[in-house]
């Protein structure tokens, strides 16, 4: 769901303002739905197994021996 004009945006769909990419409830939420940050929230159902930064990231990383993909963020 989209707000009309050039630039595509998600539309507001949950209260506070925060802009969640979908808040379709069928979809399964990954980890980042228990942050805080709006940022983050905007990509919980997200289809991606996203990590916030801190320590269970860096194990994940270290026992896996991959590397650390870093977003941060855009405007």
């Amino acid at each position: 769901m989209y707000e009309s004009g050039a630039r595509k945006r998600p539309r507001d769909t949950s209260k506070g303002g925060i802009k969640l990419a979908s808040n379709d409830q069928s979809k399964p939420a990954n980890r980042l739905i228990h942050e805080k940050s709006p940022y983050l929230l905007q990509h919980a159902y997200n289809p991606v197994d996203w990590f916030p930064w801190g320590p269970e990231a860096f194990q994940k990383a270290q026992r896996e021996a991959k590397p650390i993909f870093l977003s941060i963020g855009y405007s």
